[in-house]
């Protein structure tokens, strides 16, 4: 199963410092499996597989989650 995690961006916050013109978005969503945590990654955080192309996973703090959803495929 895939999940989609709608994921809290930091730097909106702190958009009025970037490029007057810059678009910052205030949230991203992520799609991927939770694949288990390798040791280095604390417990407040999961990790998501990015797909092909790209970095295997994703690590993603529990806390910047603001909801998410599963799909069947």
């Amino acid at each position: 199963m895939k999940l989609t995690v709608r994921y809290k961006n930091y730097a909106y916050a702190i958009r009025d410092r970037y490029a007057k013109y810059l678009y910052i978005p205030e949230y991203f969503d992520y799609t991927g499996t939770v694949l288990p945590n390798p040791k280095w990654v604390k417990d407040d955080s999961f990790c998501l597989s990015s797909g092909p192309g790209k970095l295997d996973f994703r690590v993603l703090l529990k806390e910047n989650v603001i909801c998410g959803w599963l799909h069947d495929c």
